[in-house]
Parts: structure tokens; C-alpha cells; sequence
């Protein structure tokens, strides 16, 4: 999927022409658009640095189908070209769909803050019995657990303990 073309922040309407529910939301979209474009326009307004699309699945049934798209109208947030976070299921509103975009771009935004270089460390350990705990410190920041992003992947499946035990009995 090409999406090299598309700003940092965008959110997309998802639709199909002949959906009843697709026609009806499309003027509340328009309007979501012309009000972002205004409060970036403007200067006492805070800035919501986040592009507003609307994507036909008839015409780019590709993309649709790359995206998983399985309802209409569905409503998706997208950062550096990636899906970021879960499809809108809220109020179908101007203004709730305006705070929506002002919340996800002011985290976005206190994340870079908070932790302006995410790294991606590995860990190789010898194997031994016993339990593995991981535990994320700094001297230099306070992390927030509930806004940490501990992810882990396991490459291949194991056990510690038959391995020890067939070195050592």
C-alpha cells in the first residue's frame, strides 16, 4: 500500500456511495474538515495538526481491502501511515469528532514530549531456570506505566526449565 503522498496525522472517512449511513454522515464529515481548516487557519485557536480524507472503497477497493475495511462508514485514525488505534465508535458529531482529533494529536504530541526518542532495545539471555521480569527505570524521566508501551515478542517458543534439567541430571 502506497501512502508516501499522506501527511504525519491524517483521519479518514471510509465509505461506499450507495450506503444510506455513508450519505448521511458525509456532510458531518465536510464539516469536520472546514472546522479543522479553520482552527489551523486561525491564530488563537489551537493548531490540530491532522489532515481529513474521505476514501471511495468502490474506487480503491485495493486500499480498502489492504485496510481491512469490513463496515461502512468507518472512521480511522492514521499516523505515519499506519492505523493508530481502534476505528471511531463515538457520537457521530462535529463537535465530538473534533474533541476526538484534539485528544489523539495533544497525546501524540505530550508522547513526543515525554519520550522524544523510542528505542527498540533487545535482551539475550542465557538460559537458566527460573522467572524473567523485565522492569523499565530511568533516573532522567518518570514512567508512567499506564502510558508506557512495554511490548515484547518472543521469536520462538521454549522451555527453560527441560533444557536445564536435561543439562543437569
Amino acid at each position: 500500500m502506497k501512502m508516501g503522498f499522506m501527511p504525519s496525522n491524517w483521519t479518514s472517512l471510509v465509505l461506499v456511495p450507495w450506503c444510506i449511513w455513508c450519505q448521511r454522515l458525509e456532510p458531518t464529515w465536510e464539516a469536520v474538515a472546514e472546522e479543522v481548516e479553520r482552527m489551523n487557519e486561525e491564530s488563537d485557536v489551537e493548531n490540530i495538526d491532522v489532515s481529513i480524507v474521505k476514501v471511495d472503497c468502490v474506487a480503491n477497493r485495493n486500499l480498502c481491502g489492504a485496510q481491512r475495511i469490513q463496515a461502512f462508514p468507518t472512521l480511522r485514525f492514521f499516523k505515519d501511515a499506519q492505523q493508530y488505534g481502534i476505528d471511531y465508535k463515538l457520537d457521530r458529531t462535529v463537535a465530538a469528532m473534533i474533541a476526538f482529533l484534539t485528544q489523539k494529536v495533544s497525546l501524540e504530541k505530550t508522547m513526543e514530549d515525554w519520550h522524544p526518542r523510542r528505542r527498540q532495545r533487545m535482551l539475550e539471555i542465557k538460559e537458566h531456570p527460573g522467572n524473567f521480569h523485565i522492569e523499565a527505570r530511568s533516573l532522567n524521566h518518570n514512567l508512567n506505566a499506564a502510558m508506557t508501551n512495554l511490548s515484547h515478542v518472543v521469536n520462538h517458543s521454549f522451555s527453560l526449565a527441560h533444557h536445564w534439567m536435561a543439562e543437569h541430571l
